[in-house]
C-alpha cells in the first residue's frame, strides 16, 4: 500500500473596501474622497488599483478625484495580495448639475417718482428642477417670479438676489445692486 502526501496551502483573501466621503455631489467644486480600507489577513498587499473615468492610479491609499461633468460615475479598487490574490469593489459616484442663477435689469437706476425696475430672470439648469428665491433688498421676497416688475417706496441702493436650488441641493447665486435716486425738488 502506498500513500502520498502533498500540503496544500490556502492563502489569505484581501478583502478590498473604501468609504468615499460624499458620492452625491454638485458639479462646481466638488471634489470625490475615497479611502482604502482594504484588509488582508496574511501576507502583504502587493498593489491598490482604483479605476475611475477610465483612468488607473496605483498604490496610492486614498484616490482625490474631480470630475469632468455633472454625471453617473465609478469608483473601483482592485488589490492583489503578495501570493496573487485578488478581491475588486465598486461603488457608484453621482456628480449633480449646477444650477445658474443669472437676471438682468432694464436699468440699474432711477429716479424716486415712478420707479419701476423690469427684471428679466435668465436661470437656468441642464438637468433637474430649480426652487427660485428672489430677495428685493426691500424685505419683500418671492419664489415664483420668473421676469417681473419691482418698484421701491423710497430711494437708496437695494440688492436684488437671486438663488437658485435644484432638487439635489446644489445652489447658485447672483446679486445687482438697483439704485433710486432722491427726487429732487424744485423751490422758487
Amino acid at each position: 500500500r502506498d500513500t502520498a502526501e502533498q500540503i496544500l496551502t490556502v492563502n489569505a483573501q484581501p478583502k478590498a473596501l473604501f468609504i468615499i466621503d460624499d458620492s452625491l455631489e454638485c458639479f462646481r467644486d466638488h471634489e470625490i474622497i475615497a479611502i482604502n480600507k482594504s484588509t488582508l489577513a496574511q501576507g502583504t498587499v502587493k498593489s491598490r488599483t482604483w479605476t475611475t473615468n477610465s483612468t488607473d492610479y496605483i498604490n496610492i491609499d486614498t484616490l482625490k478625484q474631480v470630475y469632468p461633468s455633472a454625471n453617473d460615475y465609478t469608483i473601483q479598487l482592485t488589490i492583489e495580495s503578495d501570493q496573487g490574490c485578488f478581491d475588486s469593489l465598486t461603488k457608484a459616484v453621482t456628480i449633480y448639475p449646477m444650477p445658474v442663477a443669472q437676471f438682468s435689469a432694464d436699468t440699474t437706476y432711477l429716479c424716486e417718482r415712478g420707479n419701476i425696475f423690469t427684471i428679466d430672470y435668465q436661470g437656468s439648469i441642464s438637468d433637474g428642477n430649480i426652487l427660485k428665491l428672489w430677495d428685493f433688498g426691500d424685505g419683500v421676497s418671492s419664489t415664483t417670479a420668473d421676469d417681473t416688475t419691482k418698484s421701491y417706496a423710497t430711494f437708496g441702493s437695494y440688492p436684488v438676489r437671486l438663488e437658485l436650488v435644484s432638487n439635489f441641493d446644489c445652489r447658485d447665486t447672483a446679486e445687482q445692486i438697483l439704485t433710486v435716486n432722491a427726487q429732487p425738488k424744485a423751490l422758487f
